[in-house]
């Protein structure tokens, strides 16, 4: 795999002592192209890398997203789904199709509040309301732009989380989730982990990355 670097949005709350990681971006080589984006549910455990960020990242970084300030240098070393499972879904390495990855995968998530144990993570977010909690428009205008997007935002919500994931679903581009189903309650959408773990086992899996693939393969 190319040589990569990740960059995120932190904003911690003083008050709570909540932090938030928006607009994350894996770049893979030199290239600044939209491979395309992720919707997950929430950030885990990457931390902010002891490296500086550069004058010319953090204007490649401003053009792309459209957000000028927040932006840090990620540590991902322990964080398997960015480090790993992510960019195995967009390199075709599931389909048996693995490519070298040139560009940037922009990864977002239903909500914004950072913590690796998803139960405690929802558990905290039934109870916090901050500007950071969510995709913002802006986001949302820029995933809309993206040659196609994978949602892996799981199973299991609470009501006010399954409110959300329809308002952002709905909010999508049909041309950039053609291989979803237009109503989201008829999908299933398998977080990077349970893609590998169930892309040799399971049927379901298998059509999932069949569909993501040929979709990706149209866009090319």
């Amino acid at each position: 795999m190319a040589d990569r670097k990740v960059f995120a949005c932190f904003y911690t709350d003083e008050a709570t002592n909540i932090t938030y990681r928006r607009n994350t971006v894996l770049q893979f080589g030199d290239s600044w192209d939209v491979i395309g984006t992720a919707i997950l549910l929430n950030p885990g455990s990457v931390t902010i890398a002891a490296d500086q960020l550069l004058d010319k990242e953090l204007e490649s970084l401003r053009n792309l997203t459209g957000i000028a300030d927040g932006w840090q240098v990620v540590d991902f070393g322990r964080d398997a789904t960015i480090r790993d499972w992510l960019p195995k879904i967009f390199n075709g390495y599931y389909a048996h199709k693995e490519r070298e990855l040139k560009g940037v995968i922009l990864l977002y998530n239903l909500f914004n509040l950072k913590e690796p144990n998803s139960d405690k993570a929802k558990d905290i977010y039934a109870k916090v309301d901050s500007d950071y909690l969510y995709t913002s428009q802006l986001d949302i205008d820029l995933i809309n732009k993206s040659p196609i997007v994978y949602i892996g935002w799981g199973k299991g919500l609470s009501p006010e989380l399954t409110e959300q994931a329809h308002r952002l679903f709905e909010s999508l581009d049909k041309k950039v989730i053609s291989h979803y189903n237009s109503v989201m309650d008829d999908n299933v959408f398998y977080h990077p982990r349970a893609i590998q773990l169930g892309y040799k086992r399971f049927e379901k899996v298998k059509e999932i990355i069949t569909r993501f693939e040929e979709a990706l393969e149209r866009d090319e």
